[in-house]
């Protein structure tokens, strides 16, 4: 699992994972949806599975992200063999509107190969979107 911390645009590289199957990025800031598209555009043509996980505070993180890029890296010829996109998006405040559905309509080629899914919770409870 890849961990971003706000401000923590390192570089790193993952094409030499070859082999890699499966890679889950948590996100805590909106301004890493560029970082995110970048390490989607390294990986292996043997990914099978792709998680984002996204905590929301009192921004709209989860509106800012760039989904409309990530579901355009994800459809390139080398994620052919991708079988899972599981969101998690996590509010600290029961107040934040929930975004699942949003989510989905923002990842519309993901959602048409029936490969997405998205999990929201909040404190004290946990959604889950149908494929």
């Amino acid at each position: 699992m890849l961990h971003t911390k706000p401000g923590s645009h390192w570089p790193i590289d993952l094409r030499h994972n070859t082999r890699l199957r499966s890679l889950q990025i948590e996100v805590n800031d909106a301004d890493d949806g560029n970082l995110v598209t970048q390490l989607l555009s390294q990986i292996s043509p043997h990914i099978e599975e792709v998680g984002l996980e996204i905590t929301t505070g009192e921004n709209d993180e989860v509106g800012h992200l760039g989904w409309d890029e990530i579901d355009v890296v994800l459809q390139q010829p080398f994620f052919s063999r991708l079988k899972t996109v599981n969101i998690r998006i996590i509010r600290l405040e029961y107040w934040i509107p929930p975004a699942a559905e949003w989510v989905v309509n923002q990842m519309p080629r993901c959602h048409a190969r029936g490969i997405l899914q998205v999990c929201e919770r909040d404190r004290q409870y946990s959604y889950f979107l149908p494929r």
